[in-house]
Formats: C-alpha cells, sequence, structure tokens
C-alpha cells in the first residue's frame, strides 16, 4: 500500500499496515480524537498480542497484536457475546491469543476469533466481530491510538467510587465486574484471612453462565469438575434414568458443575486482586452515613472514606439489613439439615442421585479425582451436633444405600474426613432492597436453600446484573431500581419454590408436584438473567 495515504480507520503511515477488523459499533461515532502515544512498536514481539491501558485503567483498554514486521492490527479488550460489553477479552496482561497464537482467544468466555477481521468463529457470540481500533505507527516507530471521542468514559457518571462490603461470592463478583468497566472499588471483609467454608458446591448450567460472565469459567474447569447429564440410580445402584442437562441460552456450556467451596473463593479473590480492588480485610464499616449526594463510611481501623454508593453483600446475617432496615425479616429455619462430605470419585463420571426408603443420596464431582456427598436429613429442631457424632450419625443415615460406590464411600469415610452438617435457612425480603445510596444484595435478601442448586449462583448473578446497570448509567436511585426489577421476580421464584420442595420432602407430599415445580423453576433459570 502507498505509504502516503491515509483513508481513517483504514489508514497506514510509512510501510506499516493497519487492519480494522470487524466493524465500529452502531452506536459509535466514526469521529477521532487526538492520538495517545502507547509506546514502541518493538515492545511487541512477533507473533505476538500486547495490552494497552492509556489512561491507567485498571484493565487493559485495547490490545495490539504484531501480525509480521510491517502489520499490525488492534482491539478493543472486550468481548461482544451477548452484549456483555464489560467482560474483557484478557484478565491478564498480554494474554490475548491462543496456544498455536493463530486465534484470538477470549478469557471470559473461551471464544475464538481471527486475528485480521477479529469475526468470532467458536463460542457463544459466534459470527459476531471485536471492535476495531485505529492504531498507527509513527516515523520514530511508536505506535499512536486513535481513540473514538466517546471512548473518555465508559462508566456511570454517577457511580464512579463504591464500596462493597463483604468478601464472599457475590461481593467479590460485583468488585470484579465493576473494577474491570472504571469503577472505583474498595470492599471490606470481616475476616483476617479471607475465608470461606464449606465442602462442595453444586454449580448449575444458569450459574456456569453467571461465572462465564465474570469471566473465571477457565479456572472454574480447570479446578473444578464441568459434566452432561444427571443419573438416577435405586438404593442398591439398579440405574433409573438419566436426566439431561440442556444447553442454557446465552452459555458456551452444556451441563453443570461442581466445584470445592474455598477454591471457587481462592479463584474470585485472586481475580479481585488482579482486578485492582482496594482490599480491606480484618475489618469493617463502623458508620454508614447518607449525605444524599454521597455515602461517608468509617471503618473499623479509625480510616473514613466516601462513596457514591455502597453495596452490601455480607450474608444471611447482614449487619447492613438491620442497620437500614431494623424491621426487616430474618432466616428462618426450614426443618432439614443438609450433610455434606468429600470423598474420592470412585469412577463416576457426572453428579448421581440414588433413592433410598427415606431419602436421597447425591453426588457431585468437584475436580478430576473428588466428589461431594450431600444428604437431607428431615430435622424438626433446629440442632447442633458435637463434632464426634458427625461420622456415626452420618453412616447411619446412609446405611440404607447398597449400591457398589456408596459401599466404598462409606469404607472411606473416617474420623479424618470433613463431614458437615448445616440446618438450612432462608429468607426473602421484600422490596425496597435499597434505602438511599446504600443496597442489600445475595444472601442478605434473598437466601435460599439447596434443593434448586442456585445459592451462590443468584449472588453471582447479582453482580453481574449491577455492573450492567452502574454501566447503563442514570442516577443512583434510577440504577438500584432498575436492580431490583430485574432481580426481584427471578430472586423469589427461586427461594420460594426451593421452600416448598424441602417441604413436599418432609411432609411426603405429591412427588407430581415436586416435578412440576423443578420442572417451573429450571425453565424460569434458563431466562436471560
Amino acid at each position: 500500500m502507498d505509504a502516503s495515504r491515509s483513508n481513517g480507520i483504514g489508514g497506514c503511515i510509512a510501510n506499516f499496515q493497519f487492519y480494522t477488523g470487524g466493524q465500529l459499533d452502531a452506536g459509535r461515532r466514526s469521529s477521532l480524537s487526538e492520538g495517545v502515544c502507547l509506546g514502541a512498536l518493538s515492545a511487541i514481539p512477533l507473533g505476538e498480542s500486547k495490552g494497552y491501558r492509556p489512561h491507567n485503567e485498571p484493565q487493559d483498554r485495547l490490545f495490539v497484536i504484531r501480525l509480521s514486521v510491517n502489520t499490525v492490527v488492534a482491539y478493543r479488550n472486550s468481548c461482544p457475546h451477548l452484549g456483555y460489553e464489560s467482560a474483557p477479552m484478557a484478565w491478564r496482561r498480554d494474554r490475548y491469543l491462543d496456544g498455536s497464537k493463530q486465534l484470538i482467544k477470549c478469557g471470559s468466555h473461551g471464544a475464538l476469533f481471527t486475528l485480521k477481521e477479529g469475526k468470532c468463529i467458536k463460542g457463544p457470540c459466534e459470527g459476531q466481530h471485536l471492535s476495531a481500533e485505529k492504531v498507527t505507527v509513527d516515523k520514530n516507530g511508536n505506535l499512536i491510538w486513535w481513540p473514538h471521542t466517546e471512548e473518555s468514559n465508559v462508566m456511570s457518571e454517577s457511580v464512579k467510587k463504591i464500596l462493597i462490603v463483604g468478601g464472599g461470592f457475590t461481593g467479590m463478583s460485583a468488585a470484579i465486574l465493576l473494577q474491570q468497566q472504571g469503577v472505583e472499588v474498595h470492599l471490606v471483609e470481616l475476616d483476617k484471612n479471607w475465608r470461606t467454608d464449606g465442602a462442595g458446591i453444586t454449580v448449575s448450567g444458569p450459574s456456569l453462565r453467571a461465572i462465564e460472565q465474570i469471566g473465571v469459567l477457565d479456572e472454574f474447569k480447570q479446578y473444578g469438575a464441568i459434566c452432561q447429564n444427571v443419573d438416577m440410580f435405586t438404593s442398591n445402584g439398579t440405574h433409573l434414568r438419566q436426566i439431561p442437562t440442556p444447553a442454557v441460552p446465552g452459555s458456551s456450556i452444556v451441563g453443570g458443575g461442581g466445584i470445592m467451596r474455598p477454591v471457587l473463593a481462592k479463584i474470585l479473590a485472586e481475580r479481585t486482586k488482579e482486578a485492582g480492588v482496594k482490599v480491606l480485610l480484618g475489618h469493617t464499616y463502623d458508620t454508614l452515613e447518607d449525605k444524599g449526594d454521597r455515602v461517608e463510611v468509617t471503618f473499623t481501623n479509625g480510616e473514613s472514606d466516601s462513596y457514591d454508593m455502597v453495596a452490601a453483600a455480607d450474608g444471611v446475617f447482614s449487619k447492613t439489613r438491620q442497620l437500614i432496615f431494623p424491621d426487616a425479616p430474618t432466616p428462618q429455619y426450614t426443618g432439614q439439615v443438609v450433610w455434606r462430605a468429600v470423598v474420592e470419585r470412585h469412577g463416576l463420571e457426572r453428579p448421581a442421585l440414588f433413592y433410598g426408603p427415606n431419602g436421597k443420596l447425591g453426588f457431585t464431582p468437584v475436580s478430576a479425582t473428588h466428589m461431594y456427598l450431600n444428604y437431607t436429613e428431615q430435622q424438626p429442631k433446629k440442632i447442633r451436633m458435637a463434632d464426634d457424632q458427625l461420622l456415626p450419625h452420618l453412616k447411619g443415615l446412609i446405611a440404607e444405600f447398597t449400591a457398589p460406590v456408596i459401599e466404598k464411600v462409606k469404607a472411606e469415610l473416617n474420623e479424618n474426613s470433613s463431614i458437615l452438617a448445616r440446618p438450612l435457612e432462608g429468607m426473602i425480603m421484600e422490596r425496597p432492597w435499597s434505602k438511599g445510596r446504600v443496597l442489600l444484595m445475595g444472601d442478605a435478601v434473598h437466601a435460599t436453600t439447596p434443593h434448586l442448586a442456585s445459592g451462590a449462583g443468584m449472588g453471582h448473578e447479582d453482580a453481574v446484573v449491577l455492573a450492567d446497570e452502574v454501566k447503563a448509567g442514570g442516577t443512583v436511585e434510577d440504577i438500584l431500581k432498575r436492580f431490583e426489577d430485574r432481580r426481584w421476580t427471578r430472586c423469589s421464584l427461586i427461594v420460594s419454590n426451593s421452600k416448598r420442595l424441602g417441604e413436599i420432602e418432609q411432609t411426603g407430599g405429591s412427588k407430581v408436584e415436586h416435578m412440576q415445580i423443578m420442572a417451573l423453576s429450571m425453565s424460569a433459570l434458563m431466562a436471560p438473567i
């Protein structure tokens, strides 16, 4: 091409060619502002990629691929999947290519794109294009980025700084998504060691969709387990049928999965720190004062700060709920206790349910080598059992199951096994879930029992929706109303249906009603968030 010519987005300078790849977003103006120097082209090895943060953003704003000595291509660091433009293509610096270096790989969803056109050829956004960025090379060999005029600020004008109370699954997920789209996020967590207790966790397909949108699906696959379908057996191991797990709209995963709770917590914690979130451990807030245009916060370490919004994801026994809604309902015991233990998989390929005379015993793979056992006991009174009683009691509960794999599990269980018994509690708080600039989310407003494998998933979805609405902009009041509008019906349905499933199990109620509720709930969960 003629080195002296320039044709806007497809222009070239000196001997360097620039491929636009794809098209400008429909809503983006084609006018360009002044160029920004990104640094020397020589910093990018041939055949490699490099991300750039021209305004010190918490995540790369764009990335450049050096196709050859004289050819570069540049794209916005944003996956087009389902309009979730806030999902970055890469979470770690400069990791934009697959192993072959012949395709661009989305770190959030695993989608694959061609180098020159930025077209998705595999994944949930197949057929869509990455957003091209104009990059040229000056006479000194420096890369110059020509941002579009609307690129100056992609975050909500009303929420530039937010405090998240609680470093559990919901809080960390919200922190990651908000920080990556340009909001300054602070997170405060009372546990100085940032621990998550518990054994394994079953993750439904719809919940995996949210995990994919948060951008940690690859780590989930690496350290957890993804399985299709569920096997059903009698107590002696006779196979009854296999229940299919259909694809979830908007997800690249067919099926569901499982993972150890502490492992998922570690994945999210590492991603939270990588995103640039300011994390304060071992403390919480002392006071929250909503001043109308901001929330002033003092912390238990004596420090203070002000925020445009506070999002409290501080759990089922939320301190913030008690503070701003002192008459709000508290979690109620449902009459059941769930038993969990981590054991070897013993050849089990996928989740399985064994039906006995007095209950059902379930297993969910949580890694390549282990699975977790779960059994729901009917227990009218809420009791806490001494540690030395856990093993004999659990063995007594599962004694009626004689399938070969369960006999192996019985033999494996011993005094060193990690066994947990948790009373099931739940609650749904009526709207509003916010007061002024303070929002409640996650278990603080919709704590559910595990009958639909959606407790953690509902929190992940809260994070996706909050980030979505903050990005959409408007006043804080508008943002919080839209958040509640999108979450109320879905969350209340899951909490109430989970409670009803537990009641049917306790009373020996209608199996037909149980199946109908399961079908209705799964249909609702499959719908877009």
